[in-house]
């Protein structure tokens, strides 16, 4: 007996022992025995297994269920209807693939079996397994293996196998669980011992769950040198092993067998460019099977972070039970975890933190993936920011964004990994699309909110757990759950009651809340009042309101003007949305703060202080390390020109708080040549706890001597929110007031619907306006009507955009608002044209007659006419956009077409043809240039044909080209 399989027999009896203690707990055990033969070329693996299946539990079983998940991937399946219900596909071109059951046999008996539900096998017995009894049978089946796709299949000649071969079922208090794969969540599985021979052409090298036990899996033929750089050593290498190759007999097979212990899955991988380093930590073999074309990136690196995350892991939450581990590269795009074997695209130390994690949560503690995800994603997600925080506490943010510059981790400021998860979780927890993180796999609206809550908010939950027990009792809990629950099923009930057992206190008024509602914390200081004690002393009465309903015991901390703090906590916090908090403290309190150190991530802390902090930076683009203590002002210089006014100078300041959406802005500007100072107050604000997105909008302002103003309060909803179809609802009001011109004031009313039709992306659009005559000085009452619609569809480097427009003005309607051919109505060209924040150039042929809004017909070819407008016009667009694998550049062509009219009856045809170029950069801020000059985006547009007088003329002579230019 091997010091593994002691220890294993030394974790069963302990476990076997605190099982005694907690009740009847039991669980099946079963035993796998494969025979496997693939052909590379056919991408067909025939196999035989030997089964075993012993029944612990106290029913007597009928049939025996395995899952067969590779037939998902087929046309008709639940799968493709989940894919087609997220806007996605999978290939079908390649004909049917999966797993056919040749027979199932017990002794030389042939048992009946059925396979429903896409992926379930279900095999009725000749007798009933009674409890306690063993069940040996055999079964002959073939697997057709699919391109790649979601987790597994084969490209090229590398073949990623997982959730391959005919699995059991998992039986257990709750009875089978024979969930079809729709591939809405992961898994659940029953532990065993598997025997794995794997027959295989000799060129591949193969990674799998388990330990070598027979034969060579090819490490030898293909281990990286690591004394050598990498550089010197990958052309030896590929000589020697083209020249291996090239000698290898093309018929000759490679015979490996891999055997994994106490494990409830098993996972393989093969190819024949794969080369292989070694490690170990505390006597586990750690493996690296990896390409030659990542191998620069991989070599040494993610040997190391393996054995940290082993070391981590195993010392925070309980010793490793296996042999090995292997890290692979993979044909995926993430990272998949299995037993004893991480499938990654990247070498990320992240990545592989988070993937070898799972070996614990839902390797040893296998819960089931589609009824509790959070317990095995979340767990991860927590434990692998943790180990950011405790490994890089000064640049954990770098850690995981391999793009951050060394300029930039040194001069500008960074969010921590904990903030960085908390913003978009606050964004979504205060929307209606919040679902409770305990929701089955398959019930979340879509993979959006599964994944925020099974993997964000479930690791946010677990970071104020340990902040609010204290690391030290945490780490008890997550230990007696281990003594209690490794190498066994879980569940929340099994979690809690560790945590609960561990800290000797109760905590289901944490958990309920946070799994089972979609409440949040939002405390808010209400008031504060001090009064001398005649001890000398002084009592503050704090009174908080709860504003998000999560109920928690906050604590209240008051703060003297010598820096003196005193602290006391709400103890009667359940179901109550106002309480008191009495601090003694020995000095005068200045300024009180609730949950000073965050313990319970209060969405937001601006309205736990009574001197709320604010912090002045410069807008650099895209980078929201908002802080979470208080607001922050984002500034920047405003530079501009135009032919009335001059040049001008300004700044903007824009208030934000988390990047929760909501904001407000000053623009200033003062013009040299007109003397004369523009401004802009825009904000928007966002409504929390309504069951649809409820948001406030406006602005109020000069600008060009327009005094104008808007107010917009906007609905949105869906059947199920966040799915499609969408509707939109804008409610809005606007002031117009011209210099020297009539003043007018409109109601509008819009309707929008975001839905999915053939594959891609349709937005349809109502637009209505109405402005009362006595609203102004314009005196007239008019009408305004507008519909539009837009579908766009990407096919690899090719994007399709279609608009449709139609506009209808009443007769009373000003010119200042009334349809443009190409560019928006006049109103929004003198309020919006700026570039780059800057100042429209208004006469100036070369550039402000060339710069080109977007808006109105958008007949790109008429922009020679400005001025004139219609009322009645419809036009139609198409945009085909091409990347011709020039960097940052596409190409395109374009059509528009439509008619105009000035009474609704006489219509006269635009139309136009044309070339378009655009240009995208990238650069990283590597100084401060290029810090503060921001990416753009320029377009270019050049008609090459138009109509007049019903007739196509070229208009290659006009130089009709138009150009744009967007900050992004």
């Amino acid at each position: 007996m091997n010091h593994f399989q002691k220890f294993v027999y030394l974790l069963s009896a302990l476990l076997l022992f605190s099982s005694a203690l907690m009740g009847q707990y039991w669980q099946q055990q079963v035993s796998y025995d494969m025979d496997l033969y693939l052909d590379s070329q056919q991408k067909l693996i025939t196999a035989h297994s030997n089964l075993q299946y012993i029944n612990h539990s106290p029913d007597a079983l009928s049939v025996i269920l395995m899952h067969l998940y590779p037939n998902a991937f087929n046309e008709g399946t639940i799968a493709q209807q989940v894919w087609q219900s997220n806007g996605e596909a999978f290939d079908l071109q390649k004909g049917w693939t999966g797993i056919k059951i040749q027979q199932v046999k017990i002794d030389s008996t042939n048992l009946e079996y059925q396979i429903r539900d896409d992926t379930i096998l279900e095999i009725t017995l000749a007798h009933e397994l009674v409890p306690g009894d063993t069940l040996n049978f055999s079964l002959d089946w073939t697997y057709r293996i699919h391109p790649h796709i979601d987790r597994s299949g084969w490209e090229d000649e590398q073949f990623d196998l997982s959730q391959w071969y005919p699995k059991f079922v998992v039986y257990d208090e709750w009875g089978w669980h024979d969930d079809p794969f729709g591939d809405w969540g992961e898994f659940y599985g029953e532990f065993g011992n598997f025997t794995v021979h794997l027959d295989l052409p000799i060129e591949q090298i193969v990674g799998a769950t388990g330990v070598v036990v027979s034969g060579d899996p090819g490490w030898q033929d293909v281990t990286v040198d690591t004394s050598l750089a990498w550089s010197e050593w990958l052309p030896v290498f590929k000589q020697q092993r083209s020249s291996q190759l090239e000698k290898m007999d093309s018929t000759a097979r490679r015979q490996v067998t891999f055997f994994a212990e106490n494990v409830h899955d098993f996972a393989w991988l093969c190819s024949p460019d794969m080369v292989y380093e070694h490690g170990a930590w505390n006597g586990i073999d750690v493996n690296a099977l990896f390409t030659t074309k990542v191998g620069a990136a991989w070599t040494k690196t993610v040997l190391q972070h393996g054995i940290a995350a082993l070391k981590w892991l195993s010392e925070n939450f309980g010793a490793y039970p296996w042999p090995q581990m292997t890290i692979t590269k993979a044909l995926l795009g993430g990272g998949m975890e299995y037993p004893m074997l991480v499938m990654d695209a990247s070498d990320s130390e992240t990545l592989i933190v988070h993937e070898i994690g799972h070996n614990w949560f839902y390797g040893l503690f296998g819960n089931d993936e589609l009824d509790d995800a959070w317990l095995d994603e979340g767990f991860t997600t927590f434990q692998t920011r943790w180990y950011q925080e405790v490994n890089y506490p000064d640049n954990d943010y770098a850690l995981t964004r391999k793009y951050v510059t060394p300029f930039e981790a040194e001069h500008l400021p960074r969010q921590s990994c904990l903030e960085g998860d908390l913003k978009p979780a606050i964004r979504y927890m205060q929307s209606p699309r919040n679902e409770p993180i305990a929701t089955p796999s398959y019930d979340f609206v879509n993979y959006g909110s599964y994944r925020t809550n099974v993997y964000t908010k479930t690791s946010l939950m677990l970071h104020s757990l340990k902040a609010y027990l204290g690391e030290q009792r945490f780490l008890d809990g997550m230990q007696l759950y281990y003594q209690r629950w490794a190498l066994k099923h879980v569940n929340e009930e099994r979690f809690t009651k560790a945590m609960e057992d561990a800290s000797g206190e109760e905590l289901d008024w944490f958990f309920d809340q946070w799994l089972h509602t979609t409440k949040f914390v939002d405390y808010a200081l209400d008031s504060w009042q001090t009064h001398a004690l005649k001890t000398g002393s002084f009592n503050t009465r704090v009174e908080v309101k709860n504003l998000g309903g999560l109920f928690v015991p906050v604590s209240v901390a008051a703060y003297g003007a010598q820096g003196e703090t005193a602290t006391a906590t709400l103890k009667a916090f359940r179901f109550r949305n106002v309480g008191t908090i009495n601090i003694v403290s020995s000095f005068k309190p200045v300024a009180i703060v609730i949950d000073p150190d965050n313990v319970f991530l209060d969405v937001n802390r601006i309205n736990n202080y009574s001197k709320p902090a604010l912090a002045w930076r410069y807008d650099y683009k895209g980078w929201d390390a908002y802080p979470s203590e208080g607001a922050l002002i984002l500034w920047k210089p405003r530079l501009g020109f135009n032919d009335h006014d001059g040049i001008g100078l300004g700044i903007n300041l824009k208030r934000v708080y988390r990047n929760t959406g909501n904001f407000s802005n000053l623009s200033l500007d003062y013009n040299l040549k007109s003397q004369q100072t523009d401004y802009a107050l825009t904000f928007r604000q966002q409504q929390r706890g309504l069951p649809f997105a409820g948001t406030w909008s406006g602005t109020a302002g000069k600008w060009r001597g327009m005094t104008h103003a808007t107010l917009t309060y906007q609905l949105k909803w869906a059947q199920v929110f966040w799915a499609e179809p969408i509707h939109s609802l804008q409610l809005g009001f606007d002031y117009t007031a011209p210099n020297g011109g009539v003043s007018f004031g409109r109601f509008k009313l819009d309707y929008t619907l975001q839905t999915a039709l053939f594959e891609g992306d349709l937005d349809l659009q109502v637009r209505s306006a109405y402005s009362p005559d006595y609203l102004g000085s314009y005196g007239e009452d008019f009408q305004q009507l507008g519909l539009a619609g837009r579908w766009d569809r990407e096919i690899g480097p090719l994007k399709l955009v279609y608009r449709s427009n139609l506009f209808a003005n009443g007769a009373r309607t000003p010119q200042l608002v009334q349809t443009h051919l190409a560019t928006p109505d006049k109103r929004k060209l003198d309020l919006d044209r700026g570039w780059a924040s800057l100042h429209q150039w208004g006469d100036i042929s070369a550039v402000g007659l060339r710069y080109y809004l977007a808006g109105g017909g958008r007949l790109r070819a008429y922009t020679d006419q400005p001025d004139t407008t219609f009322r009645y016009l419809w036009s139609d667009n198409v945009d085909l956009s091409l990347s011709p694998g020039i960097k940052y550049l596409k190409t395109g062509v374009f059509f528009d077409g439509g008619q105009i009219s000035p009474n609704g009856s006489d219509w006269e045809w635009r139309a136009d043809a044309g070339v378009s170029l655009s240009y995208r950069p990238r650069w990283k801020r590597s100084n401060w240039l290029t810090t503060l000059v921001r990416p753009f985006s320029l377009s270019v547009a050049y008609p090459l044909l138009r109509v007049e007088q019903n007739s196509w003329v070229s208009t290659a002579s006009n130089k009709l080209w138009v150009f744009s230019i967007s900050n992004h």
